[in-house]
């Protein structure tokens, strides 16, 4: 333990070295900006933000007629922001599409002082008859207020008018003075505008939360990704999965807090108790789960002396009987949600290299000769067998268990079985890996550490973990917190999953098909 805590201090120190800002270092004023203004957005109005989550993202919710007497000339949505700027004469907004990169510049139109007894919706009217021909063109205006109605000593209330046409989709409203050499906002404030939200619920183990993956490659954000493209929704998730989580509490449970790293979690929660932690669970439109395989164990799946009926019995037990409980309660959590069950893998496979199985298993302490190819044969056969007996087997409770649901309570949105389909050349140190497996080749390291380390982790979030493994609350074993990656969905293997819980919600309706 001494050594691998040395190991880890390394690391450390090579983060640390690596993150460090040295005197004379300090970044320079911007080219070409003699004066930065900074702006700020105190507050909104007839802006609805989601239910959950601290996302600054708004729903309008106010439109009116851009013509009170013509409906054909469409409508706008109307809203306020109170604004902190030191020189609101010269505030700018645009609207911008993070997808197509596109930029609408937004009108400023100067009213003349309101009542300050005059209502909102009738200061939005006077702005929309002041700008109707801007606002029939396709053009959003804005106008800095000079009525008293002022929500902060610091700022300005702002009024803004949106034609509907251009919020159809997820759209950045950015407020600022002060803009680079190459018209981009610089020290200015924004917020996002929707349509609507979706909600989407995580929960389950280390497959969800996407051990090795950075955020971006993850399958849950990649399927986020893909909803909000054919909806034009923003998708407002929550993530309650975490390495090591089964589907049967226990006493040593926990709820890991807000700053949680859910590969090396300091508590774990178990799904059961994940279900429970789901915010605002009654307007959920998905939920995302799975569950099973740290119940029945990765030791017990990879032992070699395994017997075959052993490992039917308990993969019947907790991916049958224990997820037909889970489900039940996530369904009665979340009577509007469609649920989608992910399935499991083969870990390992006979087309698994040789060698690569021979580190894994010294790696997990097995005593295995490597000289001796054909007891690492033996081996190999024996682990691919029961990577099969459990991937099939787990499979086919797990989609019974979601067909027992759809039976028990039909009316609802239904419930899926997504299986990933990954094939034999899949597995872990297989030909076409969709695995982390283990690598020597990171030169870097090896010529610092020397012999202390073999092999390494190939993941993404390496280093990242290395500063939770070395905490004595995270892991009782420091290697097993290092190596928590290996034999999880590799970015191929996450956009294998992403694939089949996309083509799982355009099945049963909850998507349409892009």
């Amino acid at each position: 333990m001494g050594r691998c805590r040395q190991v880890m201090r390394v690391f450390i120190g090579l983060i640390l070295v690596a993150g460090t800002v040295w005197p004379g270092c300090e970044s320079n004023p911007v080219p070409g900006v003699a004066t930065i203004e900074p702006v700020y957005i105190i507050t909104t109005e007839l802006l609805a933000p989601p239910i959950v989550g601290l996302a600054k993202s708004y729903r309008p919710e106010y439109a009116l007629n851009i013509r009170s007497e013509d409906p054909a000339a469409g409508q706008a949505v109307g809203f306020f922001m109170t604004i902190a700027a030191t020189r609101p004469e010269l505030l700018r907004a645009r609207l911008r599409d993070p997808h197509a990169g596109t930029k609408t510049d937004l009108i400023r139109i100067d009213l003349p002082a309101a009542p300050v007894s005059d209502e909102p919706i009738t200061q939005l009217a006077i702005l929309a008859s002041a700008s109707a021909d801007t606002l029939a063109a396709g053009q959003p205006v804005f106008s800095v207020l000079a009525d008293g109605n002022i929500n902060s000593p610091a700022g300005r209330r702002v009024a803004f008018l949106v034609p509907v046409d251009l919020l159809r989709a997820i759209r950045t409203l950015e407020c600022y003075i002060s803009s680079t050499a190459e018209g981009g906002s610089l020290a200015g404030d924004r917020i996002e505008l929707v349509p609507d939200f979706f909600y989407l619920a995580v929960v389950g183990d280390s497959i969800l939360w996407g051990n090795g993956l950075n955020h971006r490659d993850k399958f849950t954000t990649l399927t986020a990704e893909w909803i909000e493209a054919v909806t034009g929704k923003r998708v407002i998730t929550q993530t309650w999965a975490i390495t090591g989580a089964r589907i049967v509490p226990s006493d040593a449970d926990g709820i890991c807090g807000f700053y949680c790293f859910g590969e090396a979690p300091r508590l774990r929660t178990s799904i059961t108790g994940q279900a429970d932690l789901m915010q605002e669970p009654e307007s959920l439109d998905l939920v995302i789960m799975d569950g099973c395989i740290n119940d029945v164990g990765i030791g017990t799946i990879l032992d070699p002396d395994t017997p075959a009926e052993t490992l039917v019995a308990v993969t019947e037990e907790y991916c049958g009987q224990e997820m037909s409980s889970l489900l039940d309660k996530v369904r009665r959590l979340a009577p509007r949600a469609a649920i989608v069950v992910i399935g499991y893998f083969p870990i390992v496979s006979l087309e698994s290299d040789l060698f690569g199985i021979r580190d894994l298993a010294q790696l997990m302490g097995e005593q295995v000769d490597e000289n001796d190819s054909e007891a690492i044969s033996a081996y190999i056969e024996k682990m691919a067998a029961n990577s099969t007996i459990f991937y099939e087997t787990s499979s086919m409770n797990l989609a019974a268990a979601v067909d027992d649901l759809n039976a028990a309570y039909s009316g609802t949105p239904p419930a899926v079985f997504v299986d990933p389909r990954f094939g034999p050349a899949n597995a872990v140190f297989g030909p076409e890996k969709w695995l982390w497996s283990l690598t020597t080749s990171n030169a870097f390291l090896s010529d610092l550490l020397g012999d202390v380390l073999k092999f390494f982790p190939e993941d993404s979030t390496l280093l990242t973990r290395v500063y939770v493994c070395l905490r004595e609350a995270v892991a009782d074993n420091v290697f097993q917190c290092l190596y928590v990656s290996v034999g999880h969905p590799n970015p191929d293997g996450a956009r294998a999953y992403a694939r089949g819980i996309i083509e799982a919600l355009e099945a049963i309706g909850i998507l349409p098909e892009y």
